[in-house]
């Protein structure tokens, strides 16, 4: 049986979302945000996932034309959730609830559906689909969600954000009490936005088909963060429509976040520290000292440098310096949008050289839909970013980048074998390198072979750059083999305990047969939240655990911290 909540908590706790769920790994969730039929614009819905529950608010009009709008809520499980269909009055301090009806939604995917309903004994049916005003790249905060004021629970606010454009809904009472909403949208950036506010009035969802008529009721300004912020309403209902709405300076929450609480099967171990020996010496010139929250979460990385008076190792090879900053001091931090293991941001700050700063932005299903990279050097900072599509099922088939500009040069296009595992990537871009990528694996679908090809040069038919995984009956990694023939060859061995635990890297610059540095790993028997972080062209070498979003090669991956990482 079901539990209809209080209406004490309309807009303040209906979804329990501020507990700490994870996503399962057979767990269906749909793109949250304002959903809507083409076919029959003038009204929408609010889908609002949440954990394992689902929120629907219909803004739609009455049989006389007024705008009014309905709340439905119930558990989450699977592509097909029915829920009671509830209107909500306003007394003046509170809000009560009367059952009008039913509704149900059928996902064929996570941004296609069918929704059926019953209101006021009367049955109707239309197809839905996402919302999509905007195909640029978000150019701001993505404080898509519904939003409400802790201190007068009973209205709430929908805000969607695409490129750099915002559209708000704001569901509230007129002076009778009777709900009503006006919905407006315009330019934000960084979380702010001042919104001009419409009224409308049109057809209810059993009558026949008229004109929407919108009227200016007012406006709407916020600055929000990610979870919170501050909202100003000016709302007055004109003719034949009375009442207003008006706050100043409201501190509001956010409750159906655009971020869901994705959280991966974690460990009972971590990295402490780790030390590096640039020289094989056996002095160790290197320390990294890992740090952790109260969730297990790495967020820091400490590196420090101490000259021993011997040359170190050439570590220019690309992917070679993942085991030390050369010769100099570094910090890597990380950030995180919610509770779990998605991280937003991760930063790396050198000390002679500059920093970099990873940003990326999910969409209401936990995958990456934009990325952003930021140099910056005393002589001057550069930036790209990325876009990544998503089929319906939620793997990610493409990704575009951009330089300053904001001219695309490269396009990545992944394709996959029968069992979901990705078995080629082709890049095209403007600069004239091309490429083709080819992934290898085992009978246990684990990455044993890597090889990029450019089509359009002479030798084609030689490799790029290659890498080459070995591994133990545990499927644990013992030795990488990365070849790059126009600038050299490493082998990396690992040492393995008996608990599974990688101890030690040695590194073989050039595969001479001789070890040039040594990186040892110094474990502790504390429990750990994987971080997971998206990146072009990362290779997940390690497997990443459900959901089945997260395909390895795809660039999605597990950083350092509970396993060695790709670091």
């Amino acid at each position: 049986m079901t539990k209809k909540l209080s209406v004490n908590l309309l807009f303040a706790s209906l979804l329990t979302l501020h507990a700490a769920l994870a996503m399962a790994a057979s767990g269906f969730r749909p793109d949250g945000g304002l959903w809507w039929n083409p076919a029959s614009a003038g009204h929408g819905f609010h889908v609002a996932p949440a954990g394992d529950q689902l929120a629907l608010v219909w803004y739609t009009y009455e049989s006389d034309g007024r705008p009014v709008w309905y709340l439905a809520t119930a558990p989450l499980d699977g592509t097909q959730w029915s829920a009671s269909l509830d209107r909500y009055t306003w007394n003046g301090s509170a809000a009560a609830s009367a059952g009008v009806g039913s509704v149900s939604i059928d996902f064929s995917s996570t941004r296609a559906a069918s929704i059926r309903w019953t209101l006021d004994g009367v049955a109707g049916s239309e197809s839905i689909e996402p919302y999509v005003f905007s195909s640029e790249a978000l150019g701001g905060s993505d404080l898509t969600g519904l939003w409400y004021e802790p201190a007068r629970p009973g209205y709430g606010l929908t805000v969607v954000t695409q490129g750099t454009t915002e559209a708000a809904v704001l569901y509230f009472y007129d002076a009778d009490g009777a709900p009503t909403w006006a919905l407006g949208s315009a330019a934000q950036g960084n979380g702010q936005a001042s919104i001009p506010m419409d009224t409308y009035t049109g057809p209810c969802p059993s009558c026949a088909a008229t004109s929407i008529v919108g009227t200016s009721a007012g406006s709407l300004s916020h600055a929000l963060t990610g979870s919170g912020g501050n909202m100003d309403i000016a709302i007055s209902l004109p003719a034949p429509l009375a009442g207003s709405w008006t706050g100043s300076g409201a501190s509001v929450s956010m409750l159906s976040s655009a971020i869901p609480v994705v959280t991966l099967p974690g460990t009972s171990r971590r990295i402490k520290r780790t030390r590096v020996d640039l020289d094989n010496n056996g002095t160790f010139e290197g320390v990294e000292e890992f740090s952790y929250d109260a969730q297990g979460r790495l967020i820091e990385i400490q590196h420090t440098y101490t000259d021993d008076g011997t040359p170190d190792a050439d570590t220019k090879i690309p992917l070679a310096t993942w085991f030390a900053p050369d010769n100099d001091n570094e910090t890597l931090t990380l950030q995180y949008p919610s509770s779990g293991s998605l991280s937003s941001v991760w930063k790396v700050e050198t000390a002679s050289y500059g920093s970099r700063t990873n940003s990326t932005t999910f969409d209401a299903n936990g995958r990456v839909t934009y990325w952003h990279s930021l140099t910056e050097r005393e002589f001057g900072n550069s930036s790209y970013y990325a876009n990544v599509q998503h089929d319906a099922q939620g793997i990610l088939t493409s990704y575009q980048h951009f330089g300053s500009n904001d001219v695309p040069f490269q396009t990545m296009e992944l394709t996959y074998d029968a069992s979901g595992l990705v078995s080629g990537a082709v890049s095209s871009g403007s600069t004239g390198f091309d490429a083709e990528i080819q992934y290898t694996y085992n009978a246990a679908g684990e990455l044993i072979l890597l090889e990029e090809f450019q089509p359009s040069a002479a030798e084609s038919s030689t490799y790029y750059q290659r890498s080459a995984f070995t591994r133990n009956a545990a499927g644990t990694i013992t030795r990488w083999d990365f070849d790059f023939p126009l600038r050299g060859k490493l082998s990396v061995t690992m040492t393995v305990d008996g608990a599974g635990r990688v101890t030690k890297n040695s590194y073989d610059i050039g595969m001479d047969g001789s070890i040039d540095a040594v990186k040892t790993f110094e474990w502790e028997d504390v429990a750990c939240t994987p971080t997971l972080v998206w990146e072009h062209y990362f290779v997940a070498a390690e497997p990443i655990a459900p959901p089945s979003t997260y395909v390895n090669n795809t660039g999605y991956g597990i950083f350092g911290g509970c396993t060695p990482g790709y670091r």
